[in-house]
């Protein structure tokens, strides 16, 4: 079996408190000596016309929009990567201009050989994944399927603790792993 050696986790606002998903990908990290990416992806608009009257240029616009989202995320791998006896953890920062970000992440997990992990139950409708329902959730997993089945460095995996998803009955997991197999 082969050993996770990275593990990505998209921050969607980056100016928010850590989730309990990112405490469990810090977790799972630690206890797998694995390296853990904080991933944001960049979606604002960048108006060039507004610098040029300034005198500043348009890298210095994309440095003012991505400094404090780096920031940001660089204060919660300082927070997570322990202290003191605890085993400390490896933790990188990226950000990219890129949209929409639901494909940055995608893009993002290609590039740096990720474990797809399809649905979590730490969601409580943050991102909506977990109240999609089972028609939606079949053309995410169709969707999903289509971008990156033909990447052998993508793994797959349904649901870290996919029984603590309350609102996806039992019943339903098998036309998922189906929809992925076929």
């Amino acid at each position: 079996m082969r050993s996770i050696r990275r593990i990505l986790v998209a921050i969607k606002d980056p100016s928010r408190r850590p989730t309990p998903a990112l405490n469990k990908a810090a977790q799972l990290a630690r206890a797998l000596g694995a390296r853990l990416e904080l991933f944001h992806a960049l979606t604002a608009s960048i108006a060039a016309d507004s610098y040029v009257h300034t005198g500043r240029s348009f890298e210095d616009a994309q440095q003012d929009l991505r400094g404090p989202p780096v920031q940001r995320l660089t204060s919660l791998a300082a927070a997570l990567a322990g202290r003191g006896r605890q085993r400390r953890l490896k933790i990188t920062v990226a950000t990219e201009w890129d949209a929409p970000a639901y494909e940055a992440i995608v893009r993002r997990a290609i590039a740096i050989q990720a474990d797809l992990i399809i649905f979590h139950p730490y969601d409580k409708g943050h991102w909506g994944f977990d109240s999609m329902g089972k028609e939606n959730d079949l053309l995410y997993i169709k969707y999903l399927v289509a971008r990156l089945s033909a990447f052998r460095n993508v793994w797959w995996s349904m649901a870290n603790e996919f029984d603590y998803i309350k609102s996806k009955p039992r019943e339903v997991w098998n036309d998922y792993s189906a929809a992925v197999v076929n």
